[in-house]
């Protein structure tokens, strides 16, 4: 008989018990597919991704810029792409970009009245994705939980690490 290895004996024993697991599995397979079809949405209805439409808003709430690296913190925008998608957006004249002295070798970025206007326009199909995607597939106090156990995983997180916290003015779920 071979050894299953320590990957296989510990599952069970790491996990708990199968809910546990499966529950984790859904919340993964869950959030991936909803993702997608935010993504889906606004490319079709707005000719924007998802993740360009996630570094807009963050620009619409920083009225004075930011850096550009700064996008990429909290995973608004995935490390890999940002240049690609800073470029993109400055071409596209969502945004705008400078070397900012004093600021280290990052681009300052802000977001342009296009950007602004595009982040409007998207806004109300974006959140009507959200409630049929979401909140009207739940019941209320059923997303709310979720919510809640989500803002106690962002604040143990990022009272681990500040610099994540690309919340803003928005705060936890009480």
């Amino acid at each position: 008989m071979t050894d299953p290895g320590p990957a296989a004996s510990s599952t069970a024993f790491a996990w708990g018990d199968t809910h546990l697991q499966q529950g984790w599995r859904g919340i993964v397979l869950g959030a991936a597919l909803l993702i997608d079809k935010l993504d889906e949405d606004l490319r079709r209805l707005h000719k924007i991704t998802f993740e360009e439409y996630v570094a807009l808003v963050v620009l619409s709430e920083s009225p004075d810029g930011m850096c550009a690296g700064n996008l990429a913190v909290g995973k608004a925008v995935h490390p890999s792409r940002l240049t690609r998608l800073v470029t993109h957006m400055q071409l596209a004249g969502w945004i705008s970009r400078d070397s900012h002295a004093g600021r280290g070798t990052d681009a300052w970025v802000r977001i342009t009245p296009k950007g602004r206007a595009l982040v409007e326009r998207a806004a109300p199909d974006h959140v009507a994705s959200i409630h049929a995607n979401v909140i009207d597939l739940v019941h209320r106090d059923d997303f709310l939980a979720v919510a809640r156990l989500f803002s106690h995983v962002t604040d143990a997180l990022v009272a681990r690490h500040p610099e994540l916290d690309v919340r803003g003015g928005l705060t936890t779920a009480g």
